[in-house]
């Protein structure tokens, strides 16, 4: 994660902070003025994401981060900034908006169904199958990386002698279970390898079947066999977006049943005499500025 990255997320991540006893205490990694950051707050706020192989750099990343976010606070508490009528304002809207999310997310897990059977993900497929056409080619390929030559044409052979991917990926893979997995996955064709780009670019262009020339990039040689290709505008299927599809309809059900939660608390409100409203808006008029017809104005005995 670079610095820069983590300065944007400052202001997103807990403050993680606590107010210590004046014993000394080893956990702690940071002190701002009475306030400490501890080893086991940092843990805990760094999204895992960010956590990434080297622990250590993280934690010291975010440290930095935690020191710099108390010194503004600091410095905005000794200008009285919080007692400004504007700031004011925007801590109540803050307040506000979080507990707004705060209702929202507690109606969809408690009252939204988060297991979607197979048989609904198909019956949302079929009655929605144009929104699943395909903006761009997507395909299905077989990549294989080696540190040997030797190895990267063994491997090509056996591929073109019709021996199984999974074997030939288990033989010369160096992450066996990667390259079977990737295998059997559809990708968007502009991001497929698009960290290797003589790779993509082959993908482009070879056709199914087909099996690339080998080359040698970042001191590996790498070869593709492009085996499935889907043209843009063609349907996906559902069997590769069944996951995606299932998710779909768990945001759909969760969108409708707080819309039906929000209707229902209005509803509620306005039988038992909680919501007035006041009419202080002036009459609308027409070009002519005469009123504007109504049920009111235009009431006949009929």
């Amino acid at each position: 994660m670079k610095p820069i990255t983590w300065l944007a997320l400052l202001f997103l991540l807990p403050l993680g902070c606590t107010q210590m006893q004046p014993e000394e205490n080893p956990n702690r990694i940071a002190r701002v003025g009475s306030t400490y950051l501890t080893l086991d707050q940092a843990k805990k706020a760094i999204p895992s994401f960010m956590y990434g192989p080297d622990s250590t750099a993280a934690i010291e990343q975010y440290r930095t981060q935690w020191i710099q976010q108390q010194l503004v606070l600091q410095e905005a508490n000794k200008l009285k900034l919080e007692e400004q009528e504007e700031v004011q304002e925007k801590l109540r809207q803050a307040r506000r908006e979080v507990l707004k999310e705060a209702l929202r997310s507690h109606v969809i897990t408690s009252q939204v169904d988060s297991v979607v059977s197979d048989q609904e993900a198909i019956d949302f497929y079929e009655a929605n199958k144009e929104d699943f056409a395909l903006s761009e080619a997507y395909v299905r390929f077989r990549h294989l990386a080696v540190e040997g030559i030797e190895d990267a044409r063994a491997a090509k052979q056996s591929l073109r002698d019709g021996t199984a991917w999974d074997t030939v990926a288990t033989t010369y893979a160096q992450d066996p279970e990667e390259a079977i997995r990737r295998a059997r996955r559809f990708q968007p064709v502009s991001r497929a390898l698009s960290e290797i780009e003589i790779m993509n670019r082959y993908l482009q262009i070879i056709g199914e079947g087909e099996v690339s020339a080998i080359q040698r990039v970042n001191g590996l040689y790498h070869f593709v066999q492009l085996t499935e290709k889907k043209e843009a505008g063609e349907y996906a299927d559902l069997d590769w977006i069944m996951e995606e599809v299932k998710n779909w309809i768990i945001l759909d059900k969760r969108k409708r049943k707080f819309n039906s939660y929000l209707k229902n608390l209005y509803l509620r409100a306005e039988s038992n005499n909680e919501i007035e409203v006041f009419n202080v808006l002036p009459a609308k008029s027409n070009s002519k500025h005469t009123p504007i017809d109504t049920l009111e104005s235009t009431s006949t005995d009929e």
